[in-house]
């Protein structure tokens, strides 16, 4: 109805990605104890990071917790939360690459050792993830998580025009 009344895809998606991040961050302060919600950041990555997304999406997201944090509280508000996505229409990545698979919630100190990692060995793999990381925009909790996350790439790719030439 908005495009045919004249809305062009790119505000259509930028719509999109305001009303996807105000659900994901209303779902996760509804799921997330507050003692959890203050010390981690929740992400979204991919196309939805980068607010491409018109139609609904599945799930690429991410979480960043702070090293003090109880692993078991954040696996229970993670699973939940890529259930309640489901619920909503939003269907699970086929990759895992969601909060509810602990490669993808992680301490901070873990999550910057991993995309050193991904830096430091460029397989197909490792550049497809970072590639999908980079993307990363935060959407609920301490977003300053995430800027020292990728802080950490730009330490791990400074002066190596070789990884970069790969990527």
């Amino acid at each position: 109805i908005l495009n045919s009344n004249g809305m062009h895809a790119p505000q259509l998606a930028e719509l999109m990605q305001v009303l996807n991040t105000s659900l994901f961050e209303k779902a996760w302060r509804l799921l997330a104890p507050p003692e959890l919600y203050d010390n981690a950041c929740l992400i979204v990555m991919g196309s939805e990071g980068r607010g491409e997304q018109i139609l609904k999406t599945d799930q690429d997201n991410a979480l960043i917790l702070r090293d003090d944090v109880d692993e078991t509280l954040a696996k229970t508000a993670c699973d939940a939360f890529s259930e309640t996505l489901s619920r909503l229409g939003f269907p699970p990545c086929q990759g895992g690459i969601m909060v509810n698979n602990p490669a993808w919630r992680q301490r901070i100190s873990q999550f910057k050792a991993t995309l050193h990692t991904w830096c430091m060995n460029p397989t197909g793999d490792s550049l497809m993830n970072l590639a999908i990381f980079v993307d990363a925009k935060a959407v609920a909790g301490d977003e300053s998580l995430l800027d020292e996350a990728k802080a950490q790439i730009k330490r791990s790719l400074t002066d190596d025009s070789g990884m970069l030439g790969r990527f």
